[in-house]
């Protein structure tokens, strides 16, 4: 691997390190869930409050995402982003009131929206075949940090008798990231038709894109839309409310819930890195509409049998690690010439999927009980797959 090799590939690289911190967060926020609960004296309602706070912050920058990442670029994007992700931490590991707390989750979610817009948007950029396999790739890495963070979590939990630490760590490695992204070139981004110059044309080696207005008028796009907004209230619910839900309806321990949700991402960033071959032996649209279906399944069992069915969870975390990239994927081979936009519609919906879920769970645990929100989030998977079948026979009716 030569230096030339090492320089074009490095803005990939930065993103796979990117999509570990974002696993190690959104992993984190779940594990020292209880302890949140006593240190702030609030209760279900509010935490899930609390995490929604960060998806607003995540919908409102991806929402402005794509915009920004094709006026400034990617560097720029991502420096922003990375700051906000540090301060933010550093807010978060420093809170003295649930206010501040929320203060620090909004500033993350700031940053991680705009990040992941421009660390998706690279897959594109660098390979023009196969895409599916890198976009599983990348967002395999996630589930690397997913894997690792509940665990040293609940350690520094149990060592040093405080959740604190946790953040101090995501601060840490923030820091090698921001000092990353400063010595990393990325590769220009297609530029939109309303910014050709006067004269009709646009820079040398600058390629058009598809007009917005063309986008948005694609009946497909919105069924995606919707496919990974509900999907996210899955995803997202079992990340935030899974050690809870195991420490306060089956009694497990701390540590003991942080390994179910370590085992969970294990298993789902095993799916990551298998989906790339299972997609490319099924097709996409088979591979999310099966995965959906059994993580469903695999996630109904320990709900309606509770003696010795935990483990299920961990099963059903293999199929979760296929939807999102698949659904990435998908949307960025429809509209290659317009991935940014295309990314920012997406994320920015999930965000929004992601704050309704942990919104609606934490009342419903409070109104009813865990279980309930639990059997909300399983049905979301069931949808999820509904909707990418309507994709296929959307797609087939039109070619007829």
């Amino acid at each position: 691997m030569n230096a030339r090799h090492v320089r074009k590939f490095l803005p990939f690289y930065m993103a796979l390190y990117t999509m570990i911190i974002f696993g190690v967060s959104d992993m984190v926020r779940g594990v020292i869930g209880p302890s949140l609960l006593q240190t702030f004296h609030i209760n279900y309602a509010w935490l899930g409050f609390l995490f929604s706070i960060s998806s607003i912050g995540y919908l409102i920058s991806s929402f402005f995402g794509g915009f920004l990442l094709e006026r400034f670029g990617q560097k720029k994007v991502m420096l922003l982003g990375t700051v906000l992700f540090a301060v933010g931490f550093c807010i978060i590991g420093s809170a003295p009131a649930y206010m501040v707390l929320a203060i620090g989750y909004s500033a993350t979610g700031l940053g991680s929206g705009v990040m992941e817009i421009a660390v998706n948007s690279i897959v594109p950029q660098l390979f023009t075949v196969h895409q599916s396999r890198f976009f599983n790739l990348l967002h395999g890495f996630y589930g690397t940090g997913a894997t690792v963070a509940p665990l040293v979590a609940a350690w520094l939990i149990v060592v040093l008798h405080t959740w604190r630490y946790s953040y101090v760590w995501l601060a840490a490695m923030t820091i090698i990231l921001l000092a990353g992204v400063i010595f990393t070139g990325y590769p220009p981004l297609p530029h939109a038709p309303e910014r050709i110059d006067a004269q009709g044309s646009l820079p040398a080696g600058v390629p058009t894109s598809t007009p917005l207005s063309v986008v948005l008028k694609e009946p497909l796009l919105y069924l995606l839309i919707i496919a990974i907004m509900i999907y996210v209230t899955a995803e997202g619910g079992m990340a935030n409310w899974l050690p809870t839900y195991l420490h306060a309806v089956r009694g497990f321990t701390t540590t003991d819930a942080a390994n179910y949700l370590s085992a969970f991402y294990l298993t789902f960033t095993i799916g990551r890195f298998a989906g790339s071959v299972i997609v490319h032996r099924i097709g996409s649209f088979r591979s999310i509409i099966i995965a959906a279906l059994i993580a469903f399944v695999a996630d109904l069992i320990p709900l309606l049998f509770a003696h010795h069915s935990a483990f299920f969870f961990i099963i059903a975390g293999f199929f979760y690690g296929i939807i999102f990239p698949t659904i990435s994927s998908l949307a960025s081979e429809m509209f290659p010439k317009r991935t940014a936009t295309v990314m920012s519609l997406l994320f920015t919906f999930a965000a929004l999927g992601s704050i309704v879920a942990t919104w609606l769970i934490g009342v419903i645990a409070s109104s009813i009980n865990l279980t309930a929100g639990f059997i909300v989030m399983d049905i979301a998977l069931l949808v999820t797959g509904l909707l990418i079948l309507v994709v296929v026979m959307t797609k087939r009716f039109v070619r007829s």
